[in-house]
């Protein structure tokens, strides 16, 4: 209901979360939907906070790792994203969304060489060709992005 509208609601999924948790360290479920609501909330830190725990907990669920990855990038943890979506493309080697994520992961830390060769293995299925193009736009600005970056370094 939070996620829906009422704010209210996500106040009381907080509390309960963190009751939750203060009940049973190891449950790693409670912690995953903390976190998810940590990142509802655009707080990416303490999502990655309660990302990391629950990962200590239980190392391969892939939707864990993902939101992980997802709220490493929005903290500008770029080495924490990378290894994290190296855990997920072991246990989904050709998961759109680990492919997705490790272009513009790769593109973040100014590998547009390893972004382009995933936006090449999503470019083969013809389901996600149009992200494909999107995602390629996206590794564009990421290099403008750095290439800006370097002129004003070394101006």
């Amino acid at each position: 209901m939070g996620v829906r509208g009422d704010e209210s609601k996500l106040n009381l999924a907080k509390e309960g979360y963190a009751l939750a948790i203060n009940f049973d360290q190891s449950n790693w479920l409670a912690r995953y939907y903390s976190g998810l609501l940590s990142i509802e909330k655009k707080a990416f830190f303490e999502a990655q906070k309660q990302f990391a725990e629950a990962i200590l907990l239980e190392g391969s669920d892939a939707d864990l790792l993902y939101y992980m990855a997802y709220a490493s990038y929005y903290s500008y943890d770029l080495p924490t994203a990378q290894a994290i979506l190296g855990q997920l493309r072991k246990i989904e080697p050709d998961s759109k969304r680990a492919l997705q994520a490790s272009a513009v992961v790769a593109a973040a830390q100014n590998n547009p060489e390893i972004a382009d060769k995933y936006i090449e293995r999503l470019s083969k299925d013809s389901t996600t060709a149009k992200r494909a193009r999107l995602l390629k736009k996206r590794i564009s600005d990421w290099k403008l992005c750095h290439k800006q970056y370097q002129n004003e370094r070394n101006t």
